[in-house]
């Protein structure tokens, strides 16, 4: 019989048993039930990795369906840093970074840093190289040549080679290719690689950053999949029978409403007129008015989207939607058809303009280029006429004057699918002073930009419904099928029927009477007009602090807006010039013959027949 000693350690033994087992009971219960996806997460952490699977970025295209922008499979030439950091597969760093610099024409000490990267796996070292450095790269990895006993041996690259390959991979990615290069590069803008930091590498053509890449990348960049990939304790890939996969949706199509057959037009007038005249910039603009379908949109100097490391940034602004300027005598075909509108005069009233200039009430003193004397409205317009454009639109006030220049869009974005675009500027009347009731009627003391005053002509040639513009006509899938239609939509009405009907008839005066002559279009009848104004430049304080404007005597904006042909409009084209200077610095000079020449093309390109071939076909149809 057990002792009573016995019997207590017997059951303190038990106790004890008891306890342990019941805490491991505990612990598994916790581990198994409680926490059971918290370790399973740990788990698949350790031993899974999520691979991302990029979609294919959708292209862009013309109204023609020709393509402008596409994704196409390249290598990248990448460094994996873990095996470079490795004295063992790589007992030669400073040797592989001299290699890679004369093949790849990089700098030795940058890869030198490069390669001593702390917290990174991997890193690219040739985002984007040629084929020859492709083949290079891929010539180093498979010349295994490395030191033996007795033995070592040199490469065509100059210097000794000891495992020098290791490390150095290709990745196969995408990029984004521009077939036409620096055609349409404003309107299509660019990618660049994706800043986001990161371990691992990232493609190349994730981060849009202008142009139509921009504000179409909700429909361009697809969805991203991703494929989960069992690793073991090297990190390296495990084949599982289990694959757990979510595929990547490829991007949508962007058809555009430009045509690529008129932006070559436009680009190839505007760059051989930059190549004539001392200009900063010149910005083209070609627009269907009656749909404000923006068939083209030019700016030049222009850069390529495929290389754009070696352009100045400004030369990548789209001038047309993204700068303001004062519009000068081009701005008085819409103050003009203000006043019509606004019933204050009539084509055939005459308006003393006095002898070539005049003092406005509580205004500036205006000139006009040569004495005017008694004009018709009419005439006001055709002649260019600062004094009396003052003198008809003051008896508008200047509510009046701001009110309907907001309803030819001044002053207000256009609404237009491309990023950047700016407002312009058209003080409130509130603001005006009695400087403003003479100036804003020639074009000074406000700004547009040269998409809101090819929009603002549109109206006129439309009737006098101002559209919005568009830039994006189409969405389609990976198979061509349509899955959203942007259809043209009317803003607002701006004028009359009937007073655009007038001034159409007027702007055709300007071409074949006035200043605007060398806009003549042979067969096409065109109407427009021609502004040549004063550039406004800063006065600046000793400390850099601008204290006034003044207007230069010898830097101009020139422009030429028109359409064509003038009773049955087809196209409306604007040109511009910014920091023209004397003496080619008159828009009649400098812009309308861009115009003429833009125009000619485009009309014959469209198939629009002249007053001529129509005439003879419809005497033709009649007799038949």
């Amino acid at each position: 019989m057990l002792s009573k000693s016995h019997k207590m350690r017997s059951t303190l033994v038990l106790v004890g048993f008891i306890l342990c087992f019941s805490t491991i009971i505990a612990r598994l219960f916790s581990i198994q039930v409680l926490r059971h996806d918290y370790f399973v997460a740990r788990g698949k952490k350790i031993y899974e990795t999520r691979e991302l699977i990029y979609p294919k970025r959708g292209s862009i295209l013309d109204r023609n369906l020709k393509v402008l922008a596409l994704s196409e499979p390249t290598n990248i030439i990448c460094a994996d840093l873990r095996k470079i950091r490795d004295p063992k597969l790589t007992p030669n760093r400073d040797l592989l970074a001299s290699t890679l610099a004369r093949l790849l024409g990089l700098e030795r000490d940058r890869l030198n840093r490069t390669f001593a990267l702390k917290g990174r796996e991997a890193a690219y070292l040739k985002r984007k190289p040629t084929q020859e450095m492709i083949d290079a790269v891929e010539v180093l990895r498979r010349d295994r040549v490395f030191f033996e006993a007795g033995r070592r041996s040199t490469s065509l690259y100059g210097g000794e080679k000891e495992f020098i390959y290791h490390g150095i991979f290709l990745d196969n990615r995408v990029k984004r290719v521009h077939p036409d290069g620096r055609l349409l590069c404003h309107i299509l803008g660019f990618v660049r690689d994706d800043p986001r930091p990161g371990k691992v590498l990232v493609r190349d053509d994730s981060y849009p950053v202008a142009g139509i890449e921009k504000s179409a990348d909700r429909w361009l960049k697809g969805e991203a999949g991703w494929r989960m990939k069992n690793i073991d304790n090297r990190r390296r890939w495990v084949l599982s029978a289990q694959v757990v996969e979510k595929p990547a949706v490829n991007g949508q199509n962007v058809v555009l409403t430009i045509d690529e057959g008129i932006q070559f037009i436009c680009e190839e007038e505007i760059g051989r007129q930059f190549e004539e005249v001392a200009c900063k910039t010149i910005s083209a603009v070609v627009v269907n008015p009656r749909t404000g379908e923006i068939l083209a949109m030019a700016n030049f100097p222009n850069f390529d989207p495929n290389n754009i490391v070696e352009f100045d940034p400004e030369r990548m602004s789209n001038q047309a939607v993204e700068y303001s300027f004062e519009p000068g005598s081009t701005f008085k075909a819409i103050t003009a058809a203000v006043a019509l509108e606004g019933r204050v005069v009539t084509p055939e009233e005459k308006v003393d303009c006095g002898p070539g200039y005049w003092k406005a009430p509580k205004g500036p003193r205006l000139r006009d280029y040569r004495p005017q004397g008694e004009l018709t409205f009419e005439k006001v317009v055709v002649k260019s006429s600062n004094i009396g454009m003052a003198k008809v639109c003051g008896r508008l006030g200047a509510k009046g004057l701001w009110g309907g220049l907001r309803n030819f869009g001044i002053g207000s974005k256009t609404g237009v699918l491309l990023p950047g675009e700016i407002s312009g500027t058209l003080r409130p009347p509130n603001l005006w002073t009695g400087y403003s009731l003479a100036e804003v009627p020639m074009g000074q003391e406000l700004a547009v930009t040269p998409l809101q005053l090819a929009m603002a002509f549109a109206a006129i040639a439309n009737d006098g419904v101002l559209m919005k513009p568009l830039i994006v006509k189409e969405i389609r899938d990976e198979e061509g099928k349509v899955v959203r239609r942007f259809e043209p939509q009317a803003a607002r009405r701006a004028v009359s029927e009937k007073t655009a009907k007038t001034m159409k008839s007027i702007l055709r005066k300007v071409v074949t009477e006035g200043t605007g002559k060398r806009a003549e279009i042979e067969g096409y009848s065109p109407g427009g007009k021609t502004g040549t104004a004063q550039r406004a430049l800063p006065v600046t304080d000793e400390t850099g602090r601008i204290v006034k404007w003044v207007y230069s005597d010898t830097i101009f904006n020139s422009t030429f807006c028109g359409f064509a042909p003038a009773e049955d409009p087809e196209i409306v084209i604007l040109v511009a010039l910014q920091s023209t200077v004397k003496p080619k610095h008159f828009g009649g000079t400098v812009a309308a013959p861009v115009f003429a020449r833009i125009g000619e093309k485009a009309l014959k390109y469209l198939q629009v027949q002249p007053h001529e071939e129509k005439e003879e076909n419809t005497r033709s149809a009649q007799l038949n």
